[in-house]
């Protein structure tokens, strides 16, 4: 039988057979605590459980629920997923609508990061150091936030030749592109994460800002109320887009990382 330690950063590694793990324990690579599950297994104890017996748990009961499963409806061992960012990001591109199903941190970030950084790139390439977002009047009692429609609203009235409308072109073509893939892939690291994906419904309404025809009006004095909104809104969204994946299906689908 084989089994999966999870290492330092509680990452599966495998698969190694009892005896491996035992000459690992002897080495010092593992310890007795380290946490070990046979392959296909849902529950992880100790490897010091295992060192002094060889008992193991029977076959019928090595899997807990019907995911993953063959098409014959045996449960198959479990395998954690691994891609590279890049194919990360494209599995979140193939899968634009699937809103059911878990995705791992590693899942959910690579296509964050990757979409944040592709944003900063054509800004520089389009822009360069030039700030285009907030109109600031001095001694003015209101701030004015240019959305990308708003301005390319304007530049289409006086000429849209320029570096900052088709930037912000650009900018809407992308969101365009990337919400549905943006919102399928949070809904699906809130479900990996034990939580509901109605948790989408304090972020999805964010790029979609960048689509009003008209400047955004913020009274000065109203603006650490927004703020302060603001954070209430993303903040716990961030947080459990961090939290590790819940080892083991859930309601929301099969394990993807932890078996």
């Amino acid at each position: 039988m084989d089994y999966y330690y999870l290492d330092h950063t509680n990452t599966p590694r495998g698969p190694h057979t009892l005896d491996e793990l035992k000459s690992m324990a002897r080495t010092g690579r593992l310890s007795a605590t380290t946490l070990i599950a046979a392959k296909g297994d849902t529950r992880w104890n100790a490897l010091a459980n295992h060192l002094f017996t060889a008992t193991h748990v029977p076959q019928a009961e090595r899997f807990s629920g019907p995911s993953p499963a063959s098409a014959n409806g045996i449960a198959e061992p479990f395998e954690p997923v691994r891609r590279s960012i890049l194919a990360h990001f494209a599995y979140c591109l193939r899968h634009y609508a699937d809103f059911s199903g878990r995705a791992t941190r590693a899942e959910y970030w690579s296509f964050a990061l990757l979409l944040y950084t592709f944003h900063h790139v054509y800004r520089i390439l389009f822009l360069y150091d030039t700030d285009t977002s907030v109109t600031l009047t001095p001694n003015a009692p209101e701030l004015h936030i240019d959305t990308s429609m708003s301005i390319i609203c304007s530049s289409l009235a006086q000429g849209y030749n320029t570096p900052i409308f088709w930037y912000n072109f650009l900018n809407l073509l992308i969101i365009l592109i990337t919400f549905l893939p943006a919102c399928a892939v949070l809904v699906r690291r809130m479900h990996d994460a034990g939580h509901t994906g109605g948790w989408l419904l304090f972020a999805f309404w964010i790029p979609l800002l960048d689509f009003i025809p008209f400047p955004l009006t913020i009274l000065n004095d109203n603006i650490p109320i927004y703020s302060d909104l603001l954070l209430v809104l993303i903040i716990p969204v961030f947080v459990l887009t961090l939290i590790d994946s819940k080892p083991g299906p859930n309601r929301y689908g099969p394990a993807t990382k932890y078996p």
